[in-house]
């Protein structure tokens, strides 16, 4: 059983972000968690912010539930100060488990294809430029 990881709104934003979390969540680094408030919130800042219609922000919310029907959860707040596992200690243990995500990631893009470096470099646009620099070997 992997560890619970509350996925709050600004890491569900970011699509390349989103992805990355969700491929490695099916890879079973860990289990998927939002509420219902995140998920809202999610919906408003993709109509808001890149200006996504309002049918294509449900279509991404709701295809992320159906990937993960045990996600949601209602009570949550005393979860929050129990979650400590560092995103790099799964990376230590699981790295093909890590890697084999990204591939699946890259298979997909298609339109336009990206490099694993291309990804990276989308990844630490995003915000997580530790998890890059130890997926590239930079620790």
């Amino acid at each position: 059983m992997s560890f619970p990881a509350l996925l709050d709104t600004n890491v569900l934003f970011s699509a390349t972000l989103s992805d990355t979390l969700l491929r490695c969540a099916e890879e079973e680094l860990f289990h998927p968690l939002w509420s219902r408030d995140n998920l809202q919130e999610l919906q408003r800042v993709l109509i808001r912010e890149p200006g996504l219609p309002a049918d294509k922000a449900q279509r991404r919310i709701s295809r992320m539930q159906a990937a993960f029907p045990t996600a949601q959860v209602d009570v949550y707040e005393n979860m929050i100060q129990a979650m400590s596992c560092d995103a790099n200690d799964q990376l230590d243990l699981y790295p093909d488990r890590v890697h084999r995500a990204l591939d699946k990631q890259l298979e997909t893009y298609q339109h336009p294809r990206l490099t694993r470096d291309e990804l990276l470099n989308r990844l630490e646009r995003a915000g997580v430029s530790v998890f890059t620099k130890a997926l590239r070997g930079e620790r």
